[in-house]
């Protein structure tokens, strides 16, 4: 028996559309969406991707963290220097809330970003994260240089699978 024209045509429509779909889905979850920074058109908001935080001096930290075994080398851009592409200033009362995919959010102070330079992760041991492996972005201290940060506080501000960043509290672009 013969399939109608009309029918192949419309299970490759859904076939394409599936995989653009998909394709959206990927991409969505690769950016990360900055709230309380001057964007374009006067937005309050920002959306920047993988490579445009590529694009920024990348760091390296081989730490140990209490949800991986051995030493993990987790590499990408300081926090604040992608605040400061953004023009966030460290301000005294100035705050962060992390959200991430899996509905975990947590607030941290600004100074954070300045003071103890976490790096916003996208690669771990050279290969680029997924959602799969806690990525695409992680929020790690250096644990292998301040020792002061190995405590319940710091791991608890180390949002994994992270998806945006709202500024608040003085931080905001002038």
């Amino acid at each position: 028996m013969r399939c109608p024209a009309r029918i192949v045509i419309a299970i490759l429509l859904v076939v394409f559309f599936s995989g653009n779909t998909k394709a959206d889905d990927a991409a969505a979850r690769t950016e990360l969406t900055l709230f309380g920074v001057g964007g374009p058109d006067g937005h309050t908001s920002v959306k920047i991707d993988a490579g445009q935080l590529a694009e920024l001096p990348q760091q390296n930290y081989p730490v140990e963290t209490p949800w991986t075994d051995g030493v993990i080398q987790f590499t990408g851009p300081l926090l604040r220097d992608i605040l400061q592409a953004f023009d966030v200033e460290n301000t005294e009362n100035g705050e962060l809330t992390l959200h991430a995919f899996n509905d975990y959010s947590v607030s941290i102070p600004l100074s954070d970003a300045f003071d103890h330079l976490p790096i916003l992760a996208m690669h771990r041991d050279g290969v680029p994260m997924t959602i799969r492996d806690n990525g695409p972005y992680w929020l790690i201290y250096p644990w292998h240089q301040e020792k002061s940060l190995r405590n319940e506080i710091y791991y608890a501000r180390s949002v994994w699978m992270l998806k945006s960043i709202s500024i608040s509290n003085g931080g905001n672009a002038q």
